[in-house]
């Protein structure tokens, strides 16, 4: 799994401070220790420049309000501080997690809102790009998130479902695995948003079905649309995936990763959608990062 204690250099940043690691230390009484509350992002510099950083800052916002929780004053900084992390630790290939802590409540027990942004953190670090596998494997779990959920769509710090079915797929050998709700549709990856091609249709499951709003998945939405391929938002069954020509996965790790195998079949080759898709996504960070597209690799 992609370890966030991979860390890439020896410094993080907490609040406008560049510190070891190490020495970068939260309340035991953090409530986003104590609860899972609170907000992160993940984003990855290519040219120690982060990609869709303006998209990724905008949903960090909206999931902080979804919690009822304010923007931290340490926030407006990020920007900068992702820049002096990548430098400072010589990483201008690396992702970074940003996080936003809750901080502690003004009650012993009490999980309201301390006031204002008292005790919140926002901290950075950066880790290693996760290599690209050589064969990809998605799998089928029959978990996913209920729509109806509070944390629906929210990029929370109560990820440990998520955590715990990435680490099993991983343990039995396979890249991700697929998630499936109550009625059979695919929603996502643990970690990831699902793309799959069927009948010379681009299909993705809607944001309604209780999915997070991918930053890059929207993005490839506004590529294909560019590029003509019609993207349609609409429900997947999993008795679909016996029908699929190509599936992709996005993220702001993996980017683009197309997927050999699914629920246990092979896909064919070529996979003409997803090569197009990938070289407009390479085309898209090339220019908004300034790095030469030749030598991305995802």
């Amino acid at each position: 799994m992609n370890d966030p204690s991979r860390v890439a250099g020896a410094c993080g940043w907490i609040d406008g401070v560049v510190l070891p690691v190490h020495e970068i230390r939260l309340s035991a009484f953090d409530r986003t220790l104590l609860y899972g509350l609170g907000a992160f992002e993940t984003v990855r510099l290519f040219g120690g420049k982060a990609y869709l950083l303006d998209r990724h800052l905008a949903r960090l916002k909206r999931s902080l309000g979804s919690m009822q929780l304010p923007i931290p004053k340490a926030a407006h900084e990020i920007s900068a501080g992702l820049s002096i992390l990548a430098e400072r630790n010589a990483s201008p290939e690396a992702m970074a997690r940003i996080t936003v802590t809750a901080g502690t409540s003004s009650e012993n027990e009490g999980t309201g809102a301390a006031e204002g942004d008292e005790g919140m953190h926002v901290i950075i670090g950066l880790r290693e790009v996760a290599p690209v596998p050589p064969h990809v494997v998605v799998g089928v779990t029959s978990f996913a998130p209920s729509s109806h959920s509070p944390l629906a769509g929210v990029k929370s710090t109560n990820y440990l479902v998520h955590y715990m079915l990435r680490e099993r797929a991983e343990a039995e050998g396979r890249t991700d695995d697929l998630m499936v709700d109550a009625n059979g549709h695919i929603t996502e990856a643990t970690v990831a948003n699902v793309f799959c091609v069927a009948g010379g249709r681009l299909l993705t499951p809607p944001v309604s079905h209780g999915i997070l709003p991918g930053v890059t998945r929207a993005r490839v939405l506004e590529l294909a649309a560019d590029e003509g391929l019609g993207p349609v938002e609409e429900p997947l069954h999993r008795s679909d995936l016996k029908h699929v020509d190509e599936c992709f996965l996005t993220g702001a790790g993996k980017c683009l990763l197309q997927v050999d195998t699914v629920d246990g079949r092979a896909l064919p080759k070529p996979r003409p959608y997803s090569a197009r898709l990938r070289t407009a996504l390479a085309r898209d960070i090339a220019m908004n990062c300034a790095v030469p597209q030749d030598q991305l690799d995802f």
